[in-house]
């Protein structure tokens, strides 16, 4: 979930199937705080994959960070053909799909290397 102005938290319960049964409803969980560059890395890892991809006005939103200021060298080494870049979204395209996990891991990388301190 997205909590307003802030990273995601994921909601988890351990996996203890009779506790789960046994106890109240909607207790129990445990919550995980997403830092910025988890968060990013976690938008990479879902909105490259839909046919939208990623809002660069949400994702400056959502994380603080301009897509264009993070990515820009990233995306001019890659092969235009991958991707559409435009000044509000960037999305893989069909020929991009087939090599979708090599960019995303290519970004994530770009991430740790420009994020990991801010943290």
């Amino acid at each position: 979930s997205y909590p307003p102005d802030s990273f995601p938290v994921h909601w988890n319960y351990p996996a203890a199937l009779e506790r789960y049964c046994s106890e109240e409803p909607c207790t129990g969980y445990q919550a995980e705080y997403l830092n910025r560059v988890e968060a990013i890395e976690e938008i990479l890892l879902t909105q490259l994959r839909t046919a939208d991809g990623i809002d660069k006005g949400d994702f400056r939103k959502r994380t603080g960070v301009d897509f264009d200021k993070l990515f820009s060298a990233r995306v001019s080494m890659a092969d235009s053909g991958l991707f559409h870049d435009d000044s509000t979204h960037f999305y893989i395209t069909e020929k991009g799909m087939m090599v979708l996990d090599a960019l995303v891991l290519d970004f994530a990388m770009e991430v740790d290397k420009a994020l990991s301190l801010d943290s």
